[in-house]
């Protein structure tokens, strides 16, 4: 099931769809099978059908306690084909599950429905509602042109350093990062939603050995995490690490003070048109609060699917 203007089922005769699903609401819909012809009728009304009937195009049709199986031995082409020629819906149309997602358990196996905007299909192993992945709800991860969201040596390398709301900052006169303090950093710019980035985390000219550390949050109080993606001595040292983001942002702490470089390299996220800014040098990137509302949208929009 993709989001563009057409769904195509690839089923077999074993699978069924169930028309009382399928159309529910008037409109023109197209279900072509075998041997079978339509019949084109004008009106909004609903059509009724008995067992072996036609579907209609144009109202709506309710097969009552039938079952419509959609069988074709075709090859190499969809079972069904749906589509929708216009500009502002989909080709296929979902009754949703008026209850919730608990009603799925009273569904018959292997039907689709619809419920708070995801898809769902009720398994026939666990007679439980699976969810259906898509296109906006699949991640995959995404390269990109690397680019240096942190570079603490200097001003410009900073501007994606977002400043604590109360407290002391996480920076000294030099712009290093503090020994035991945390760093947030804003990565919103790159894509209005991902799930996590792939980095490449440098201690520069540390001034003891110590370990930075990246992660989605810090831990409540600010205290020193119990884990570590970057180990460092005196020198220069660098690691790829993968960083779970909640809000378009990281946090990064050193146990002991250096300058930190950050890279990304890739995105997890739903697909390529989720790239922002990052993609296009050219375009001026937003500013924080315009990010973080975009952000907290898509955010709104993820956590319904948990």
């Amino acid at each position: 099931m993709r989001s563009q203007q057409e769904a195509s089922d690839t089923s077999t005769s074993a699978n069924v769809l169930d028309r009382r699903s399928l159309l529910r609401r008037a409109g023109t819909v197209a279900a072509i099978a075998s041997g079978a012809a339509l019949v084109q009728t004008t009106g909004a009304g609903s059509a009724s059908a008995a067992a072996g009937d036609n579907a209609v195009l144009g109202p709506g049709n309710d097969a009552g306690a039938n079952t419509t199986a959609i069988t074709s031995a075709a090859a190499g082409d969809a079972t069904l084909h749906l589509a929708n020629t216009g500009t502002t819906h989909g080709a296929l149309s979902l009754a949703d599950c008026p209850a919730g997602f608990s009603t799925l358990l009273t569904k018959s196996t292997g039907e689709l429905y619809a419920d708070a905007g995801d898809l769902y299909w009720v398994d026939g192993i666990a007679k439980a509602g699976a969810f259906v992945f898509t296109e906006s709800t699949a991640n995959q991860v995404v390269g990109i042109k690397p680019v240096r969201m942190l570079d603490t040596r200097n001003a410009s390398g900073r501007v994606n350093v977002i400043p604590p709301t109360t407290g002391p900052g996480a920076l000294d006169s030099l712009g290093r990062l503090i020994g035991l303090r945390w760093l947030h950093v804003d990565l919103s710019s790159l894509a209005d939603y991902f799930e996590s980035a792939f980095v490449n985390l440098t201690a520069v000219s540390p001034t003891v050995p110590g370990y930075l550390t990246i992660a989605p949050s810090m831990p409540i109080g600010g205290g020193a995490p119990s884990t570590s993606n970057l180990n460092y001595g005196q020198a220069n040292l660098a690691n790829a690490a993968v960083a779970p983001s909640i809000d378009g942002t990281v946090w990064i702490y050193a146990s002991r003070t250096t300058h930190v470089l950050l890279d990304v390299t890739a995105l997890n996220l739903p697909g390529t048109n989720h790239l922002l800014a990052a993609q296009v040098p050219a375009v001026a990137l937003r500013n924080n609060a315009q990010r973080k509302a975009a952000f907290a949208k898509s955010r709104s929009a993820a956590a319904l699917r948990r």
